[in-house]
C-alpha cells in the first residue's frame, strides 16, 4: 500500500523574482532508447471469444529500422509530438479535477507543470479533499512524463512504420506478380 500525500509533498515553483506556485515536476528524464522493442500494444479479445490475445509491435520494427529511416530532427520532431500529446492529456485532467483553475508550464523546456494563484497561502489553506486531488494530478503527470518516449514510439510505429510496412507488402505482392524479382 502506498503512502498518503500529504501537504508537505506539494512543490513550488516560480520563474523570475515572484513568489512560487504549486507546481508538479513533469520533466522527462529517460532516454528513448530504453524503451524495450518490440512494443507491448496491450491485449484484445474477438467478438465470440472468451480467450485474451497480446499485441505487439511488428518484428521489424527496432531501433536499426528507426535509425535507418528517420532523421535526428524528425525523431526530435516526434518526441515534442508526443510531450505535447501527453502535457494536453495532463492539462484536461488538471482542469477536470481543479474546476475553474488555469495552468501553465515554467521552467526551460517546460518541465513545471504550474497552478496559477496557487501560492503557499492558498495551498496552506487546502483540505485534506484538495491535498488529495492534487496528489492525484501529480502521480498522473509523472506517470505521463514518464511515458512520453514510449508514446514516441507509438507515434513513428502507426504513422511511419505501418506505412512502410504496406508499402513493402504491396511491392512484393507486385514482384510476385510480374514474376520478376526486384534487386
Amino acid at each position: 500500500m502506498s503512502r498518503q500525500f500529504c501537504k508537505d509533498d506539494i512543490e513550488f515553483h516560480s520563474d523570475g523574482y515572484r513568489a512560487g506556485n504549486a507546481a508538479i515536476n513533469i520533466k522527462v528524464y529517460s532516454d528513448p532508447r530504453r524503451v524495450p522493442l518490440p512494443l507491448d500494444l496491450g491485449s484484445y479479445r474477438n467478438v465470440g471469444e472468451t480467450e485474451w490475445h497480446k499485441s505487439e509491435t511488428d518484428y521489424r520494427f527496432t531501433w536499426d529500422w528507426i535509425d535507418e529511416h528517420l532523421t535526428e530532427e524528425q525523431l526530435n520532431e516526434w518526441w515534442w509530438l508526443a510531450a505535447n500529446n501527453n502535457l494536453e492529456m495532463v492539462l484536461d485532467y488538471a482542469k477536470e479535477l481543479f474546476l475553474g483553475e488555469k495552468f501553465h508550464t515554467e521552467g526551460r523546456s517546460g518541465g513545471w507543470l504550474v497552478m496559477d494563484r496557487a501560492g503557499s497561502d492558498v495551498v496552506a489553506s487546502w483540505g485534506a479533499l484538495m491535498v488529495s486531488k492534487w496528489g492525484r494530478l501529480a502521480k498522473y503527470a509523472r506517470a505521463a512524463a514518464d511515458d512520453v518516449n514510449r508514446t514516441m514510439l507509438d507515434l513513428i510505429y502507426f504513422n511511419v512504420f505501418v506505412g512502410w510496412l504496406e508499402e513493402q507488402e504491396q511491392h512484393e505482392q507486385e514482384v510476385l506478380r510480374s514474376g520478376t524479382k526486384d534487386d
